[in-house]
């Protein structure tokens, strides 16, 4: 099933704070990469739900997976992939979420 992806306001802040920060550090080229790669993680979520796991924190229903060095948080509704959060996996999501 291919659902609509759906960025809250602090993940599409993650997003581009994320693309920053690899693009000051690598390059732009790496940057996008990257950000394709989050995405893309996304997309197989939605292929394949059972990869996601239970995040065992914040909104009820919420899901974690990993990707690269970064945590994507988000529920998976009917129609939507809703992401909540992209978070680092060396920052705490107990502060973040």
């Amino acid at each position: 099933m291919k659902r609509a992806l759906r960025l809250r306001p602090a993940a599409r802040k993650d997003i581009r704070e994320i693309w920053d920060y690899t693009s000051r550090t690598w390059s732009r080229a790496k940057a996008n990469e990257y950000v394709r790669m989050l995405t893309g993680s996304l997309n197989v979520v939605d292929v394949n739900p059972g990869l996601a796991r239970p995040a065992g924190i914040g909104e009820a229903g919420l899901r974690k997976f990993v990707a690269g060095s970064h945590v994507l948080y988000f529920h998976i509704e009917p129609e939507s992939i809703d992401v909540v959060r992209i978070l680092h996996g060396s920052m705490d999501p107990k502060l973040h979420l």
